[in-house]
């Protein structure tokens, strides 16, 4: 049986050689579009053991038929911006001088690319992570576009303001997160309306004290260290180790455009992704 594609260069009119090859130009990654990341969404199912998620523990033990579900706004950050934020927090600034006498070590995880080099977008949390059952997420999301299509919610902005340091509820993960600056009339009204209607599916509401907030890397962290930080300072302040690193990423974004526009809101269950566009009055 002939092959598929003929790999030989007997048909060639010219010879190419490995330099030439290995010497050409390497060209830009490109993005998919996104219609295509939202159908091919799925990534393949790991264990839940945290040795295949960079040491991280789920929030919810994978059960088979229940969706892991959420609302976010999907932020993407300049190619540029981002790369730099990523050099500060892979530089000797972000070593971290350790509380129990240990070496000092570079613990943090940034979340702007993935493992193969591509643009990651951040997330800005609209409702709490929570579990919906099989027959109750397809009408969860039939329901989740009508209810805010119903509202005519428009495009609108925010602003990233002030770094935070959050800790996840299990005390596992540390995060530094940037503070989101909003209009009161956009932001708020969207949060109630997807709240509202995780509740009447027995979903969590988010927390009373919940911040707005986009998180940009990850370190590990554990209940002792979270209990010293938290009662030597005040909630969501960075501790003063981390000062240096935290300045040089505020002084990074003085010299960038901080506002970033709004334009969708999307729904992520289990492996599926809807996308509701925010659209100009008529």
């Amino acid at each position: 049986m002939a092959a598929l594609v003929n790999y030989s260069s007997s048909d060639s009119d010219t010879d190419v050689s490995s330099n030439e090859i290995e010497n050409a130009p390497s060209r830009p990654k490109l993005s998919l579009p996104e219609e295509f990341e939202n159908k091919y969404r799925s990534s393949p199912r790991l264990l839940d053991d945290p040795v295949f998620h960079q040491g991280r523990k789920r929030t919810f033990a994978h059960v088979e038929g229940a969706w892991t579900t959420q609302s976010f706004i999907e932020v993407k950050l300049t190619r540029s911006l981002s790369s730099q934020l990523q050099q500060i927090l892979k530089s000797e600034i972000a070593i971290e001088e350790r509380d129990d006498g240990t070496p000092k070590s570079n613990d943090w995880v940034p979340l702007f690319f993935s493992e193969l080099g591509l643009a990651k977008p951040l997330h800005l949390t609209l409702s709490s992570m929570d579990c919906l059952d099989y027959e109750s997420k397809e009408s969860f999301r039939v329901q989740w576009k009508q209810t805010l299509s119903s509202a005519h919610f428009q495009p609108f902005s925010i602003q990233l303001g002030k770094v935070l340091y959050l800790v996840n509820e299990q005390q596992t993960r540390g995060f530094l997160a940037w503070r989101i600056h909003f209009d009161e009339h956009h932001l708020k009204p969207l949060c109630q309306k997807i709240n509202d209607l995780n509740i009447s599916f027995g979903m969590q509401p988010l927390r009373p004290d919940f911040i707005p907030h986009i998180s940009f890397c990850w370190r590990k962290t554990n209940p002792k260290e979270c209990e010293a930080w938290s009662s030597a300072i005040s909630l969501y302040e960075v501790p003063s180790k981390f000062d240096n690193l935290v300045s040089a990423i505020e002084d990074l974004l003085k010299s960038n455009n901080t506002n970033i526009p709004v334009k969708s809101v999307k729904l992520s269950t289990g492996g599926y992704l809807d996308t509701l566009e925010l659209k100009e009055p008529y």
